[in-house]
């Protein structure tokens, strides 16, 4: 079985991986960027922004000191449903 940590530090690699390997530019690929992109940007947060702020308050409520395994565990397993949940 797979530790929490391998599995974040492949989710994190796999997605730094498909920024380096896309050679069409962003626009070519039917991807918003600029303005427009700020603007979606700017109503996603004001249409889900009570949800962002529980989330972002449950992850700052985990205990996050490096000698404490057990809560380190609990962030990166807390980080790992915040990533799978957006796919």
């Amino acid at each position: 079985m797979i530790s929490v940590s391998a599995r974040l530090l492949c989710a994190i690699g796999s997605t730094v991986a498909l920024f380096h390997t896309t050679t069409l530019p962003l626009q070519a690929q039917g991807v918003v960027t600029g303005p427009a992109a700020r603007a979606a940007a700017r109503v996603y947060r004001e249409q889900h922004e009570g949800d962002i702020l529980t989330e972002f308050a449950e992850l700052l409520s985990l205990p996050n000191v490096a000698s404490d395994s057990i809560n380190i565990r609990r962030n990166a397993e807390f980080l790992v449903r915040m990533l799978q949940k957006r796919g």
